[in-house]
């Protein structure tokens, strides 16, 4: 699923990193699950107890439809698209969840609706048509994992044991998601988890680099809006440094 952020193309280089030391009794937690695109490519004999959370409850609705067979691909026009827009509440939040993202430019919440476009060859490209094949695609991928609408300070740990957590929160001083996010309160929730003894991984731009260690990094092309293009970056997967939270 085309998602504004997602990491599909950088799976096969971060998940290796990411579940090193992951064993099979572990849960793997994803607290910003988004488009799943990372949660979708964790084989599940490698972790059969996978968590997807996300502030977002229209996504998450979405993804539960999806998994259930509930969720509606027809078509959306420009009108309803404005229509679910204003008045979401109007609408099942499955389906405003699909209407926001899927029908959307580069998958950001009502970022511009996505349609059918004619193309220099003369071919209709239809963007919901493969949005739509793309989301059939991945839940057969998603057997078996848990959906849950929850902001990541609000998820529960003391009953998992040690887990496996793999954060891609919305980056600072980038393009914004649905609300904003405080970046600072998120450094201190980390941390306490590692100290807690959890394998904690975040993508991100930057972090701080007295209280976390970069591991990977990658220069990148990143899409933005359909008004601002691309602009190159270095993606980076960080970890807490060993360290007690004061």
């Amino acid at each position: 699923m085309k998602y504004m952020g997602s990491k599909a193309r950088h799976a096969k280089e971060l998940l290796p990193i990411i579940l090193e030391d992951h064993t099979p009794d572990m849960w793997y937690v994803e607290p910003f699950v988004g488009g799943a695109n990372m949660i979708d490519k964790v084989d599940p004999k490698v972790a059969p107890k996978r968590l997807g959370c996300d502030s977002n409850e229209y996504l998450i609705t979405m993804w539960q439809a999806a998994q259930q067979g509930e969720l509606s691909y027809d078509y959306v026009n420009p009108e309803l698209y404005s229509e679910v827009r204003q008045n979401k509440d109007n609408y099942q939040k499955g389906f405003v969840g699909w209407v926001a993202h899927c029908c959307s430019y580069n998958g950001k919440w009502f970022g511009g609706f996505a349609g059918k476009l004619t193309t220099k060859e003369n071919t209709v490209r239809n963007y919901q048509t493969e949005a739509a094949n793309a989301v059939k695609k991945q839940v057969k991928l998603l057997d078996g994992c848990v959906f849950k609408h929850k902001s990541v300070f609000d998820i529960d740990f003391s009953r998992c044991g040690k887990a496996t957590i793999y954060c891609d929160p919305p980056y600072r001083d980038t393009t914004k998601y649905k609300d904003d996010f405080d970046h600072n309160k998120f450094y201190d929730w980390c941390e306490e988890r590692a100290n807690e003894g959890h394998n904690i991984f975040i993508s991100e731009y930057w972090m701080p680099e007295d209280r976390f260690e970069c591991v990977w990094s990658k220069e990148v092309n990143n899409s933005l809006t359909k008004d601002t293009g691309s602009k190159k970056g270095v993606e980076k997967l960080f970890k807490p440094l060993s360290r007690s939270v004061e």
